[in-house]
């Protein structure tokens, strides 16, 4: 059942703690000062973290093999990827890839169909365009348009279709990030970006250049 199944998680998750607390698996940091992270649950997911050395490598297949033989639950090597900062060489990325039988992965890939790295802003006026092309035509083909895109987004009431902009909609979600932010502090994610980009200062994280994700949040 699915309670079994989280109650097992939940052991999954104490058997890392155990090996975190005594040293043989390291957690990363998210900043100079941020909380330490080795691991995340998401339904049947799972996200592990840890410094790319092999001591600790191994820690992580020791818990796993672990957990496979007290409940029977294994993970696929099929299915599972491992990723690694810019930093870490070649050499080292194979030589994890050898204890764990999990290869290496250039980008985060795809989770339920969406890419785990959105690309940038523009991607939003390409989802419009597609949008666009699909309502007059019914199809990705170049027709005459009828009637005014503005009236097509506009809301049911006001005459139009009530279409909604992608671009608008992707700046009411990162204003919902910002809410977030300076009213969720207990948020495991608001803590991670404020120890990575600014502490509790809104307004100097957004000061911050060279993030593409600090950069998204002052343009909301």
């Amino acid at each position: 059942s699915p309670y079994l199944f989280v109650l097992c998680m939940e052991k999954l998750g104490y058997m890392i703690k155990e090996e975190v607390e005594s040293g043989s698996w390291q957690s990363i940091q998210v900043g100079r000062v941020g909380s330490k992270l080795s691991h995340l649950f998401f339904a049947d997911d799972v996200l592990l973290f840890t410094k790319v050395k092999a001591s600790h490598v191994r820690a992580v297949v020791k818990v796993l093999h672990q957990f496979y033989a007290d409940s029977g639950l294994k993970v696929s090597l099929v299915k599972s990827k491992a990723f690694s900062s810019k930093g870490v060489t070649p050499r080292r990325r194979n030589k994890i890839s050898n204890i764990t039988h999990i290869q290496f992965m250039s980008n985060l890939g795809r989770y339920l169909g969406y890419d785990m790295v959105h690309g940038r802003f523009s991607m939003c006026d390409k989802l419009d365009l597609l949008g666009r092309q699909f309502i007059w035509s019914g199809n990705m083909d170049r027709k005459i348009n009828l009637v005014k895109w503005d009236m097509v987004i506009k809301n049911r009431k006001d005459g139009g279709l009530g279409v909604r902009v992608v671009r608008w909609q992707n700046i009411a979600l990162l204003g919902k990030l910002i809410w977030d932010i300076l009213h969720r502090p207990n948020k495991l994610w608001v803590q991670f970006v404020k120890a990575k980009y600014g502490g509790e200062n809104l307004q100097n994280m957004l000061e911050r250049r060279g993030s593409y994700l600090v950069t998204l949040l002052r343009n909301a």
